[in-house]
């Protein structure tokens, strides 16, 4: 006590700052070379996730959560029944599901499990708001629009090939039941439209989602047979394109290599069409021949080719 009542102020922060200086020095904690119990990450293997979506009427209980096994019997009453479905055994041990997911069982240890999920008190009979906690994270309603699940790891991973989008939505139609509702969720959100999905909510007509449409095909002189060796694609946008989809540029030309005939019909004033075959007869192609080229490798549109070129 005698010690501290004569240490002065000054004394007292050089003392602080010394101990300051040294944990600063010693930087963030670690574990000693050789200490036990250090747990090894897990590498992750996988390349792609899919998550399927089957919304509507799967009860845990009669699935993948079964409990007890009540025979069906007439005039039963409800409470008595906790699930109508007798359990099978799965790969795992102790893990049980109910009968007739016997091809799931049969691969669970490939597999996780999950039954801690909590739904929130976000009203029973509203289930888009359930939905949105699912494919979200986030409890609605929010003050921000929230990217979907799809959304976060296209961001974090980005795409595993440039020509095909790091998300896709397949399956996920907007005309019937809580549409409205459906299109607030399956967005990018606040994490911006670039990394949002890719729809094709017909699996059966998925060819239409990337073709351009008919009268676009017609005004550029594709029929629709010529478009099985065309690598149709159309940026999304973003801020850095100010959403326009392009980057860049790219050359596009023509090369005329005169010879006697051609430059006699110079001379002579043939017409036009007339020079032009001639000039396709040397191997000439034309400038827009060689925009189309870029659109088939995917390099640009038929919007922005009929932009800057006619058709011969």
């Amino acid at each position: 006590m005698k010690m501290m009542s004569q240490m002065h102020r000054r004394d007292f922060l050089k003392t602080a700052s010394t101990a300051t200086l040294s944990a600063l020095a010693a930087g963030y904690s670690r574990s000693l070379l050789g200490a036990e119990g250090v747990e090894e990450k897990i590498k992750p293997t996988a390349d792609t996730i899919i998550v399927l979506w089957m919304g509507g009427g799967m009860a845990s209980t009669e699935t993948f959560d079964p409990k007890r096994y009540t025979p069906f019997e007439k005039g039963i009453a409800t409470n008595d029944v906790l699930s109508s479905f007798p359990q099978i055994d799965t790969k795992v041990d102790h893990i049980k599901f109910s009968k007739g997911l016997e091809r799931i069982a049969n691969v669970m240890d490939r597999g996780t499990l999950i039954r801690s999920y909590t739904a929130g008190d976000l009203g029973f009979i509203l289930h888009s708001r359930h939905q949105f906690h699912w494919h979200t994270g986030y409890q609605p309603p929010q003050t921000v629009a929230c990217p979907h699940i799809g959304a976060v790891i296209a961001r974090t991973l980005g795409p595993l090939n440039p020509a095909v989008p790091a998300f896709i939505n397949i399956g996920q139609r907007f005309d019937n039941g809580e549409g409205e509702e459906l299109k607030a969720f399956t967005t990018a959100g606040f994490l911006g439209s670039e990394h949002g999905p890719f729809n094709i909510p017909l699996p059966e007509q998925a060819a239409e989602s990337v073709r351009p449409p008919r009268a676009l095909l017609d005004e550029s002189g594709v029929s629709v047979v010529a478009t099985a060796t065309y690598n149709f694609r159309s940026g999304r946008g973003c801020q850095h394109c100010r959403g326009s989809g392009y980057r860049g540029r790219k050359a596009i030309g023509e090369l005329l290599i005169m010879n006697d005939e051609i430059r006699e019909a110079f001379i002579a004033r043939v017409p036009v069409r007339q020079l032009k075959e001639m000039a396709v007869s040397t191997g000439v192609r034309f400038i827009r021949d060689a925009a189309m080229d870029l659109v088939r490798t995917g390099e640009t549109t038929l919007e922005e080719v009929n932009r800057v070129t006619t058709m011969a």
